[in-house]
């Protein structure tokens, strides 16, 4: 049975430990204030987006709540909310980040409120959301401008979990309403949200002790699931529509990304106990190692997945919160562990800003129930958690500075990871943008070599070599490039100047004829096709 016991009088009072943990958090991420927008979607979503900078305004949030493909996802309160953010901040970055600070401090003071509401436990439920609020893996959510939409759905995860505890303890229509509004508001931030109502069912038995049938508890969830079901369709034809289904050309067989699935869950729980070489990007195996087996790897995983599920089974009848945590961790993370495969990551740190919470609850409960068995356990286990606690604040903060510019987000990528062609490109581009285009071509080099199905490297190498008048050693990265995405305007454009270099006047018309109907509105396509006629004495 479900451990809810009642506070303690003369204890905490939870507006108070609320507040302490939020004004906390928020000091431990003053930091992001001193940091920069990266050049890593930060464009997609803000500065380049011209309806967020245009600001809140009719027309903005009309597009808001219409655009689905754009940046490949549905999500109108992650853009209102960049929106908001110009109107008050401009294209000023210190406000946007001042803003992700708050909003992480305000989850880590709702954390506890929603697990005091369901649990009934101050102590217990102060150390998760205090672990919640310090872990390292969270800095990307919050030091990221363009992962707002973590944010924002923790908000509303939390408020669903404390609506739904509120309609459990008094049962009613407008309650039961206010958690599905919560959910719905929380899936229009970031669609990761689909399996809370799975979580629901699982909190339903622990920590609130519910005894109703299995099919009862479904039954009134069912406009939980519907609203999941449609975030689910949207979300798919958003991505399908943004062509983000498609980041390995080639493709991944699917028993690649089921193995790469078990594994990620092994290599999230490492991150959660040893949160160090953490990456903006980690590439997927399949892509830069595509003849290597990890089959031992998977093994392992599976052993590892396999013997906790099992551990925490046979102690569901003592702490039912294990169970209750490896589910919640489990469960949450299904979206994001690549089975259908969005983008090139095998794993991201932004992933686990709420899945990670199950695993906390594991720890602070399962420690709860060892000192409750043990006095003597008691001392060593509080100055383990204040030691931890303190460790992660400080990985926390250095973490905070790695993300301060482009470059040291990207070099420190380097510096943890193998291969990471991702991290080369975007350093290929900081050099070719101050002109050292050697830096660059090695680089971009080096990018083609670990990924050579790899748009952006493709089109960057090709381009650099044509810039330090190679173009003939350029072409055949471009002409892979448009093979890549024959419906980018950006790599037409490009093969049609360095055709035009080559002396290929007819073809180099073809592909600005291309651009143009991709791009009616490219800028300078007009200005080329000019200059090839000239140069072709027509």
């Amino acid at each position: 049975m479900a451990e809810r016991s009642d506070p303690t009088p003369g204890g905490p009072h939870p507006g108070l430990c609320a507040g302490l943990l939020a004004l906390a958090t928020f000091l431990l991420y003053l930091g992001v204030r001193a940091n920069g927008f990266v050049a890593y979607d930060d464009g997609t979503y803000v500065v380049q987006n011209p309806f967020v900078a245009g600001g809140l305004g009719a027309e903005g949030i009309g597009w808001a709540l219409t655009s689905a493909s754009y940046a490949c996802n549905w999500h109108p309160v992650t853009w209102l909310s960049h929106m908001l953010d110009v109107s008050l901040f401009g294209m000023e970055p210190a406000g946007h980040h001042l803003h992700a600070a708050l909003l992480h401090a305000a989850n880590a003071a709702l954390c506890f409120l929603a697990l005091r509401a369901l649990t009934r436990a101050t102590w217990e439920s102060f150390l998760v959301a205090l672990l919640f609020a310090v872990h390292p893996l969270r800095v990307e959510s919050v030091a990221w401008v363009s992962e707002r939409k973590d944010l924002l759905a923790g908000t509303w995860f939390f408020l669903t979990l404390l609506a739904y505890a509120g309609s459990v303890a008094r049962p009613g229509k407008g309650r039961r309403a206010l958690v599905a509004i919560a959910l719905a508001i929380g899936l229009a931030a970031k669609p990761m949200l689909v399996t809370l109502p799975f979580l629901l069912l699982v909190l339903d038995r622990w920590p609130l002790g519910r005894t109703e049938s299995l099919p009862v508890l479904v039954r009134e969830k069912l406009p939980l699931f519907v609203l999941s079901a449609l975030s689910c369709v949207i979300t798919l034809v958003a991505q399908s529509a943004g062509g983000c289904t498609g980041f390995i050309e080639e493709g991944v067989a699917t028993g690649s990304r089921v193995g790469n699935a078990a594994v990620a869950y092994a290599q999230y729980v490492e991150k959660a106990l040893w949160p160090t070489d953490l990456s903006v990007f980690y590439p997927h195996p399949a892509v830069v190692d595509p003849g290597t087996s990890r089959a031992g790897a998977m093994a392992l995983a599976l052993v590892l997945l396999v013997s906790i599920s099992a551990g925490t089974l046979a102690l569901r009848a003592r702490v039912p919160a294990l169970i209750a945590g490896w589910l919640w961790f489990l469960g949450l993370l299904v979206p994001v562990l690549g089975v259908v495969q969005v983008g090139g990551q095998a794993l991201a740190d932004r992933y686990a800003y709420l899945p990670l919470v199950g695993l906390q609850v594991m720890a602070v409960w399962g420690g709860a129930a060892l000192a409750r068995r043990s006095r003597a356990l008691r001392a060593p286990l509080l100055l383990a958690t204040a030691l931890v606690t303190a460790l992660f604040a400080v990985l926390t903060t250095r973490q905070v500075e790695v993300w301060h510019s482009t470059r040291t987000l990207f070099e420190h990528a380097l510096d943890v990871t193998d291969r990471n062609y991702v991290a080369h490109t975007n350093l290929g581009r900081l050099a070719g943008d101050a002109g050292d285009y050697a830096a660059a071509r090695a680089h971009f080099e080096a990018a083609v070599e670990a990924d050579p199905n790899f748009y952006e490297s493709r089109l960057n190498l090709g381009w650099s070599l044509n810039l330090q008048g190679a173009p003939q050693e350029g072409l055949p990265h471009l002409e892979r490039a448009v093979a890549l995405r024959p419906d980018e305007a950006a790599g037409h454009f490009k093969l049609a100047l360095v055709l035009g270099n080559l002396g290929r006047y007819p073809e180099a018309e073809e592909e600005l004829l291309e651009t143009r109907r991709l791009d009616p509105d490219h800028p300078t396509v007009e200005q080329a096709f000019e200059e090839i006629r000239r140069r072709a004495g027509r």
